[in-house]
């Protein structure tokens, strides 16, 4: 079953957090993620499979 790709930007809106910190967190291994293109001035983007977000989201649950 293949898992449905976001960008930074959906995931911010998602987690309620500045699409640079998203990145930030797949650079620290802290949310998977997949980098696209290497750009010699910057990356062309990451991608984010919404099964990851939904990881992330269960593992900062407070329960």
């Amino acid at each position: 079953m293949e898992s449905e790709m976001l960008t930074a930007i959906q995931v911010g809106k998602i987690l309620k957090l500045h699409p640079q910190t998203v990145r930030r967190l797949v650079r620290e291994s802290r949310l998977q993620g997949h980098r696209l293109g290497s750009g010699s001035v910057r990356p062309r983007g990451v991608r984010i499979p919404r099964s990851a977000v939904d990881a992330y989201l269960s593992e900062s649950a407070v329960g």
